[in-house]
């Protein structure tokens, strides 16, 4: 449990952006996401600005006895999560996040992704979180976020 302590904290709050209402420009597109580099399974890095649609970010460690409880609902209601990618970051390394995905059977799914993330660009960003943690973004707009053990049809009533 020590090593997933780097995600177990109290969310002190999210940090955003505010422009008044004179230099707001309504054509350019929001982007709430956080400036963190995802690491994929495949080893592929990008940018979690890059990311476009609806996206669910769980972060997660396989070590959390509440990531597998989360992760296993989640399966069971995968069907209701259709139009969203669910992206399970983790800071720990990337052997123990392919083995929670296999262990859920999540690693092939058509909307769910595996990722790896320094702990220091998420402290940044969000501040400290606890573990699972969950925001829910819709084209770069941040809906909604949940700190620590969430039911899943808490999750899926916020989509």
């Amino acid at each position: 449990m020590k090593t997933s302590t780097a995600f177990c904290f109290v969310v002190m709050g999210l940090l955003g952006c505010a422009s008044s209402p004179e230099t707001a420009h309504t054509d350019q597109a929001v982007n709430e996401y956080p400036d963190i580099e995802l690491i994929l399974q495949n080893g592929e890095a990008l940018n979690a600005r890059e990311l476009e649609g609806r996206n669910v970010f769980m972060f997660f460690s396989p070590e959390c006895i509440h990531c597998h409880e989360e992760a296993r609902a989640i399966r069971e209601r995968l069907d209701d999560f259709r139009g969203y990618t669910i992206w399970f970051i983790s800071s720990l390394d990337m052997g123990k996040i392919k083995e929670f995905a296999e262990m859920y059977e999540l690693q092939d799914r058509e909307n769910v992704r595996f990722a790896w993330s320094g702990t220091e660009g998420v402290l940044d960003f969000y501040g400290p979180i606890r573990i699972p943690s969950a925001y829910i973004y819709e084209e770069g707009k941040l809906q909604k976020s949940f700190s620590g053990p969430t039911p899943v049809d808490s999750l899926i009533n916020a989509l």
